[in-house]
């Protein structure tokens, strides 16, 4: 009985491992890709590419809800663009074949974005890359660790959880400030946000948990065998 548990845990940890190692790759696949792109962007003139965004919000009102008084938006659309126009700068009233346009720009200041902020963008993904990288890699070693044990109660396999589980808390760290300095850079250093994502974290506090029960199974075997 006790060798087949073995034997099945063993199995699990090679299965994780060669899953691990296929990630790994694609990763650094991914990763080799955002590095060209960043040396591309960093080759090229500032001039060679820019995007300016201004945004735009288009609202359409369907004709259906003025029923009988579609027919006199016409005379009223001369009077309400000038109201309009002199509350609201930068919207505008238009009739269409589906209803009444509301469009409203200029809401916030135009930005023009260069080639140099896409750098600022793939160096912020190959940080996200690399954390990601790094957690696959522990992973994998905990993975070996399942895959030679005798016992998933072994000393190994518990101290691979734990490097584990705080892998998963470092890397969420810091992929969540490398997300938010590029958003600023992008956007402006007057809004910095950080966004972490709680999926690693309740992983990681989950791994603890497991790390506990496991030491806890290692004393009690421990007990069983000295009282043997």
């Amino acid at each position: 009985m006790e060798n087949t548990i073995q034997t099945k845990v063993n199995k699990i940890g090679l299965v994780g491992k060669i899953v691990s190692i296929v990630l790994i790759v694609l990763l650094s696949i991914g990763a080799c890709g955002l590095l060209i792109g960043g040396i591309a962007c960093a080759a090229l003139p500032k001039e060679a590419v820019q995007i300016s965004v201004s945004p735009t919000v288009d609202v359409l009102v369907n004709k259906t809800l003025f029923g009988k008084s579609w027919a006199e938006v016409d005379e009223m659309l001369a009077e309400a663009n000038e109201k309009v126009g002199e509350e609201f700068d930068g919207a505008t009233l238009e009739k269409t074949d589906g209803g009444l346009l509301v469009r409203v720009t200029d809401l916030v200041e135009s930005r023009t974005y260069g080639i140099r902020d896409g750098l600022k963008a793939v160096i912020a993904g190959l940080i996200g890359i690399a954390g990601a990288i790094v957690t696959v890699v522990m992973f994998l070693k905990l993975c070996d660790a399942f895959r030679v044990c005798f016992s998933p109660f072994d000393e190994a396999v518990i101290k691979r959880m734990n490097i584990f589980a705080w892998t998963l808390i470092a890397c969420a760290a810091v992929g969540c400030i490398a997300n938010a300095v590029a958003s600023a850079a992008l956007a402006g250093f007057g809004s910095i946000q950080f966004n972490l994502s709680l999926t690693p974290v309740f992983t990681a506090l989950v791994v603890f948990f497991l790390c506990m029960i496991f030491r806890y199974g290692t004393k009690l075997q421990q007990e069983s065998d000295e009282t043997l």
